[in-house]
This record gives structure tokens, sequence and C-alpha cells, in this order.
């Protein structure tokens, strides 16, 4: 009866310690893939600040006013570029 105690013992020991390094492993994963889209993120948080600086940039350009279809499609840019904004 004592040998089988033991052997139990040793196995439950076994799998907890198998157990415990699963979830580090998962764990070091995943802080892994929270970093990655942190910096995913500020890439593209980047990316629209200097989309919105370029469209600034192009918005005082004279030329864009006169084409009624170059000025839907600015108009249309800009509310594009108003929803990306907000994404900031």
């Amino acid at each position: 009866m004592n040998t089988l105690l033991w052997v139990l013992g040793i196995h439950l020991a076994e799998l907890a310690g198998v157990a415990f390094y699963l979830i580090v492993k998962k764990n070091s994963k995943l802080e892994q893939i929270v970093n990655t889209q942190q910096q995913h993120l500020e890439a593209v948080t980047l990316l629209i600040g200097k989309m919105d600086d370029s469209f600034k940039q192009l918005e005082g350009r004279v030329w864009v006013g006169e084409d009624e279809d170059i000025q839907t499609i600015f108009n249309e840019m800009k509310e594009i570029q108003s929803v990306l904004n907000s994404l900031k």
C-alpha cells in the first residue's frame, strides 16, 4: 500500500511539473503575440499620422478644387482619413 501511494505521489508531482511547464510556455507565447501586436499598432498609428500630414499638405493645393471629379474623390479621401484619425 505504501508503494502504491509513493508511486501515485511521484506521478502527481510529475503531472504538476509538466502542467506548470506548459502554462509557462503558453504564457511566453502569448506575451510574444501581445508584443508583436503592440508593435504593429504603433506602426499603423505612425503611418496614419504621416498620411494625415501628407493629406493636409495636399489639401492646401489649389488644383484640387478645380475639377469636380477630383473634388469628389478628395472629399471621399477626407472622410476615410477622418475615420483613420479616429483610430489613432
